[in-house]
């Protein structure tokens, strides 16, 4: 059975002490692990946390156990997605209320995120990729430096609103043609 999981359920489940920006990295590693055709494993809390903790604010302690549970859960719910024929794959970021440059980071980092957990997984070297998987790749990577290179605030208007909701949507399909192309090929 499929959850439902939203921004706010992980958040709760992590007791709020993650940022925004974490919780999409997170998310993000998770969809790229399995987006290259990872399996599920009770091991997959200790591949999704190498690493991760440390880019989280490094004060922060939370329960292995409690966090092992929530990434266990949000991994069954993000393989039952990017599955769905119906493409209901979202990505966990935050909602539209949320102000456009947070928004922005969280897109940026969940790029991140993806990048890291597709090589992670160590599944594919770079030649045995179509060129067109290469080219998505390459466009999250520029999608993750935005973080970067945006440091001023983001206005509030139409106009940003719309190129934020565009660049989701593009993240979103990529995702799902990652997974569509690398999850069931063969392994090197």
């Amino acid at each position: 059975m499929a959850l439902k999981m939203k921004f706010n359920d992980l958040d709760e489940m992590l007791d709020g002490q993650q940022t925004p920006t974490d919780l999409a990295e997170l998310h993000g590693r998770i969809c790229g692990w399995l987006s290259a055709g990872a399996k599920l494993s009770d091991s997959i809390e200790t591949e999704m946390l190498a690493g991760w903790q440390d880019t989280a604010e490094a004060d922060l302690a939370l329960d292995d156990v409690k966090l092992g549970e929530a990434i266990a859960l949000l991994a069954g719910d993000i393989h039952s997605k990017l599955s769905d024929v119906d493409f209901g794959f979202q990505m966990l970021l935050p909602e539209d209320n949320v102000a456009i440059n947070i928004r922005q980071q969280c897109i940026s980092r969940w790029c991140a995120g993806f990048l890291s957990g597709f090589g992670l997984s160590g599944r594919f070297a770079e030649g045995e990729l179509d060129s067109e998987i290469r080219e998505v790749l390459t466009d999250l990577a520029q999608i993750a430096k935005l973080d970067e290179n945006l440091a001023d605030e983001i206005p509030e208007d139409d106009a940003n609103e719309s190129d934020v909701f565009e660049i989701t949507e593009y993240v979103r399909m990529a995702a799902l043609l990652v997974f569509t192309e690398c999850a069931s090929r063969a392994l090197h």
